[in-house]
């Protein structure tokens, strides 16, 4: 695969990823009890951790393309460096929010 379509894919899955986790977590918000230990609160964590995995995903976009230019091989490494963390990112992050689902729904006491 060349480095557009990795891009392509990488940023349809992020919207994917995007639109559903905040869709569903915009309906929790609107349906659960406030309480001082809210399953809201677990999932604002790993909408952190998320974040995080996201801005280290840039990092090592950045540094991979950096580690090419010193070392004279542009293009070599990066498209399947930055696919592959991506894809990784985007798997905990998909994980992280369905752990935290799957905690909301069981702690949900109108069942």
């Amino acid at each position: 695969m060349n480095e557009r379509s990795l891009r392509m894919s990488s940023a349809v899955r992020g919207i994917l990823i995007t639109y559903g986790v905040a869709g569903f977590s915009w309906l929790f918000a609107r349906t659960l009890p406030a309480e001082e230990e809210s399953p809201v609160r677990g999932m604002l964590v790993a909408f952190g951790i998320g974040v995080a995995l996201q801005v280290l995903a840039f990092l090592v976009r950045a540094s991979v393309k950096r580690y090419e230019r010193a070392h004279g091989m542009e293009g070599a490494l990066y498209p399947q460096a930055a696919a592959l963390f991506a894809l990784l990112a985007d798997a905990v992050t998909v994980l992280l929010f369905a752990v935290t689902t799957f905690r909301a729904i069981a702690s949900y006491q109108h069942f």
